[in-house]
């Protein structure tokens, strides 16, 4: 009875959180749309798409192994697995970054 106490609970607060993040994107693109001219705001729009694509494309999946591979490993081997997830994704984002900045009229 405690697990699945536990589990409600757990289920409430993912809920929550995405139910949050969604009333956020609404109202900032509601305040933003209202902000700025439509020139600014499609570029804003332009950079979230852009950012959003390559966020897909850069962690390829690999987020998602964490609650996969974890409860299939013993306690060492999941904080091996963890260091080598981390660092492969603080690598490609380090990548992304300087690709951005090199790209970049100002860098």
């Amino acid at each position: 009875m405690v697990q699945q106490k536990s589990n409600t609970i757990q289920v409430l607060w993912v809920a929550l959180s995405s139910l949050s993040s969604m009333m956020l994107a609404l109202v900032s693109a509601a305040i933003l749309s209202r902000y700025f001219d439509k020139q600014e705001y499609g570029t804003y729009r332009q950079i979230i798409y852009v950012y959003t694509s390559l966020v897909v494309i850069f962690s390829a999946g690999l987020p998602n192994i964490f609650s996969y591979f974890l409860p299939k490993q013993d306690k060492n081997q999941g904080k091996d697995l963890v260091n080598k997830v981390t660092y492969l994704l603080l690598g490609s984002g380090s990548f992304v970054f300087y690709v951005f900045m090199v790209g970049s009229p100002f860098g």
